[in-house]
């Protein structure tokens, strides 16, 4: 009897142990996940969603969003715009530091945001920066760093000059890429190839020992592939308000893995796909959700011809095709009874309702009426195409997706009612996600579902998708009146003339059907009932523990 009852208290004690993994309020140690190792965390090159979430708890920009999703002083305590709304002063606070104890001075930011934008450093996600004064002409080569629109007046204040007025551009200094950077430390873990124009070698970023913090966190130790270990940084100047000590975080690519280990208590959150949400709600898991920013919509083909197949008819380039589709699709039904996910809703405008107005959502503050399916009118549009391209009938379309779960049932859903409600032949390319991606960028599509998320809370964000010189743009829609209306706001610093302009906007999408918009997306997730604090966004490192605290068990 003693041993079988020595033997049921160790089990019990294991067990407990286990349950306790995740989350730990006596070392204020919390386990979370991403799907994937970040190639690097250096905030001047390539920004991915898993490396994002690290850098955003290890950095801090010149302004930071607080627990209630606000701007507020970061490293800068106060700023003043400059004449013409085409700069700002930003005064640096003095206790703020790296995590060796050095001071976090406006060198730091010259020369991070110099290398941001130099052609050397081959930064995929630069256009975010061309708000800067020169900082295109730097980047294509035309000027030297130097002339980049910004200079520290002294240690502690930094003068920003900007290309154009960017009224959100105090949002921009909270993304990865505006961080900073201490050049003594950064050019000891960098090698120049001989005609200094590319790197030999790049250890920075790469391990804990080549890198710098000056956020809330710091890196003490990367298990390539497998997980990420974060420490408070006593040196940061609100460490005070930081009420976690370490948050380990597990590299996992399964979401199915993901949720076994968090209902074995050795995760503390994670998101759910379909099939874990159905798990999720046999076992009577609470479930949260969020929107997430994502936005999602039918993109057409404006090219004069496809490149791997030149005897395609381009039928979106016509008018009335488009409108045809449009109003052929009741994009309820693809929200309602495709997907059936709560915190989904009817996409409408291009600025979706992640987008701040002054109260509001900018969709709210400035709504657009919502457009019903119409299949009657659909049809009669496209006789009217089917006649303009002098056709006896339409041929088939090609409608690009991925080749995730989700959006399968979502093209065989537009594939059953398009044949419906127009007689259309819709055929299904089906494509992972990176070569979907490249098929559009070649133009090899009809017809694309596609998805963006916000880079900043502007309506800009999204509404300069459909800007003839965007990247992102792979439909390459076209129209010098959409141009201009985007370049006026780029332009305008008046926030009633600029939110006129953005109206504008989304009224010339609309009656141009240039896309369809089809919803906007939420996430689902689950967390451990002990996590308090953390918040969800669809800007900047998500999820954020910044704010985050573990209950002690029972209260």
């Amino acid at each position: 009897m003693p041993r079988l009852f020595l033997l049921l208290l160790l089990s019990f004690l294991l067990s407990a142990s286990a349950e306790d993994e995740c989350v730990n309020a006596k070392e204020k140690r919390v386990t979370m996940m991403i799907s994937e190792d970040p190639p690097s965390l250096d905030t001047m090159n390539e920004v991915t969603g898993p490396g994002q979430f690290v850098q955003g708890h290890v950095f801090e920009g010149l302004m930071r969003i607080d627990k209630n999703q606000q701007l507020c002083p970061g490293v800068a305590e106060k700023h003043v715009w400059l004449p013409g709304n085409l700069g700002l002063r930003f005064t640096l606070r003095k206790d703020a530091k790296w995590s060796d104890g050095k001071a976090v001075t406006a060198h730091d930011f010259v020369f991070a945001w110099q290398q941001g934008v130099s052609p050397v450093k081959s930064n995929p996600y630069v256009f975010i920066m061309y708000y800067l004064k020169n900082a295109e002409k730097i980047n294509l080569k035309k000027l030297s760093v130097d002339e980049l629109g910004v200079k520290a007046i002294d240690d502690y204040t930094l003068e920003v000059q900007l290309e154009k007025p960017c009224p959100f551009f105090l949002n921009l200094t909270t993304f990865v890429s505006y961080m900073p950077c201490r050049q003594d430390f950064f050019t000891q873990q960098v090698v120049l190839n001989d005609d200094k124009t590319s790197y030999k070698t790049m250890k920075y970023a790469s391990e804990p020992e080549n890198l710098l913090s000056n956020g809330p966190f710091k890196l003490t130790k990367w298990e390539k592939r497998t997980r990420l270990t974060l420490e408070k940084n006593v040196n940061y100047w609100n460490r005070d308000k930081i009420r976690l000590n370490t948050i380990v975080i597990k590299v996992i690519g399964d979401q199915r893995t993901a949720f076994d280990l968090f209902r074995s208590k050795q995760l503390a959150s994670c998101t759910l796909t379909d099939e874990t949400m159905k798990k999720a709600l046999e076992t009577r898991t609470p479930l949260s959700t969020y929107a997430d920013g994502g936005f999602s919509y039918i993109e057409f083909n404006h090219r004069k011809e496809r490149p791997d197949d030149a005897t395609k008819l381009m039928l979106g380039r016509n008018d009335n095709f488009r409108k045809a589709i449009t109003l052929a699709i009741p994009t309820s039904d693809i929200v309602n009874r495709v997907i059936g996910i709560p915190g989904f809703i009817l996409g409408n405008s291009i600025i979706p309702h992640c987008i701040s107005g002054k109260k509001l959502s900018w969709p709210e503050e400035h709504p657009l009426p919502v457009l019903k399916p119409n299949a009657k009118l659909a049809r009669e549009y496209l006789e009217k195409a089917r006649l303009e391209l002098k056709l006896e009938k339409f041929p088939s379309v090609d409608l690009l997706i991925t080749d995730d779960p989700r959006t399968l049932p979502q093209g065989e859903y537009l594939q059953y009612i398009l044949a419906k409600n127009l007689g259309l032949k819709i055929n299904l390319d089906i494509q992972t996600f990176k070569h979907r991606l490249k098929k559009q960028a070649e133009g090899s599509f009809d017809m694309a579902m596609t998805n963006w998320g916000p880079d900043y809370d502007d309506p800009m964000t999204y509404a300069d998708l459909m800007t003839s010189s965007n990247e992102n743009n792979r439909g390459k829609y076209s129209s010098p009146e959409y141009d201009k209306i985007i370049a006026d706001a780029q332009n305008c610093a008046d926030p009633i003339l600029r939110n006129q302009l953005f109206e504008q906007a989304q009224k010339h999408i609309r009656d141009h059907a240039v896309i369809v918009p089809i919803f906007e997306r939420a996430t689902v997730y689950v967390a451990h009932k002990q996590l308090k604090g953390m918040t969800r966004t669809c800007l900047g490192a998500d999820p954020c523990l910044i704010h985050a605290w573990i209950e002690e068990a029972g209260k």
